[in-house]
């Protein structure tokens, strides 16, 4: 506990450090310049990941060499194919950042990431069969690089949801005693975080651009494949409905907010894959929420079921079907996710009808 604490306190120093540093002495850097740019505010430095892959790095090797216990041969293949995934997708973000990348060229790159960590053993074993449970890493691994991504759409949006998330995934593995290594890395990409969202809120001074995104997408799926995925009851067999209740409840707001905006693109017949100011938190703002009132609504949202999932994990023996009954609130929220949507698009075209109208 008391390593976690000084990676904390030491990574949150380091990456405030680094973020102020970039902000000072780079802005021209990563300032993203495209024709149909549909971020919600004014551009700026989109530097963010940078010094999340510098304090994951910088940590991980110091967990390394502070860790006395000796792995197994397949813990350090997970964790090794971890530390490379998450270097793999911070540079597809990058990449990106600069170039702009072709929509199919970065999705390869995702299948990439997917296909690497899924062949160093961090798998999700929904079958006996070792292609399907490649095929559905992958596809997990790709969702949620893309879902992340599309997530970073508002100011401290994405910092606060995954702090959520992550810790949350931690206190599966603090107390399930799981490898140290991976409770190390994992405080000091929160501390990252926290040191981002210093000057990541309302009103911003920097993004993490897709290199954060890209590094959270992948570092968020391998964290989840090793200690969420593998909810089983003994004897229930390979394939159980229960053990994707953990996962779905952990990243609610990104299923949330990635179906949504899938579902009703669609609807438009509008491609899901292009940006647009139509995610949930630009809706709460449609509705009357300031944007630090909406990213808060929804971390508080995400924070319900985080600990809806501990609860789950630790006591579902004492409370029969609690995972249905829980299945059923995260249903009923997202039933009420689309109402509050669909009248805040509602609104939305009201305000610039009367807008227009004003102008002439």
């Amino acid at each position: 506990m008391i390593l976690n604490i000084f990676f904390l306190i030491f990574g949150f120093i380091l990456s405030a450090a680094i973020n102020w540093i970039l902000i000072h002495f780079s802005f021209n850097l990563g300032v993203r310049n495209i024709e149909n740019e549909v971020r919600w505010q004014a551009r700026k430095p989109s530097l963010g990941g940078i010094s999340f892959i510098i304090v994951f790095l910088i940590f991980a090797l110091l967990a390394s060499f502070l860790i006395t216990q000796n792995p197994s041969f397949k813990e350090k293949m997970q964790i090794l194919g971890t530390i490379i995934g998450v270097i793999l997708g911070f540079l597809i973000g990058l990449i990106d950042d600069a170039k702009n990348t072709n929509p199919l060229l970065k999705l390869l790159g995702q299948i990439s990431c997917g296909t690497l960590i899924a062949s160093f053993g961090i798998l999700i074993p929904i079958s006996d069969n070792l292609i399907w449970n490649y095929i559905f890493t992958i596809f997990w691994t790709v969702f949620l690089m893309n879902s992340i991504n599309m997530l970073d759409n508002m100011d401290g949006l994405t910092s606060l949801i995954s702090i959520f998330i992550l810790s949350s995934i931690l206190s599966f593995n603090i107390f399930c005693g799981f490898e140290q290594i991976y409770s190390l890395i994992g405080f000091a990409t929160i501390a990252s975080l926290v040191g981002f969202l210093l000057f990541n809120w309302s009103p911003s001074k920097i993004y993490m651009g897709d290199s954060g995104s890209q590094f959270l997408g992948i570092l968020l799926s391998c964290f989840s494949i090793l200690f969420t995925w593998n909810y089983k009851s003994e004897g229930g067999g390979y394939f159980q409905i229960q053990q994707f209740f953990l996962p779905f409840f952990i990243f609610t707001i990104p299923i949330f907010d990635t179906a949504t905006v899938f579902f009703h693109r669609l609807m438009r017949k509008q491609s899901p894959f292009v940006g647009g100011k139509d995610h949930l938190s630009h809706h709460l703002v449609y509705l009357g929420f300031k944007d630090y009132q909406a990213v808060f609504l929804l971390g508080m949202l995400q924070l319900i079921f985080s600990i809806i999932a501990f609860y789950i994990y630790f006591f579902q023996s004492k409370v029969p079907f609690i995972f249905y009954y829980a299945f059923a609130f995260w249903t009923f929220s997202f039933f009420i996710i689309q109402i509050l949507y669909i009248i805040g698009k509602k609104r939305n075209v009201l305000n610039e009808e009367k807008s227009k109208n004003s102008n002439f």
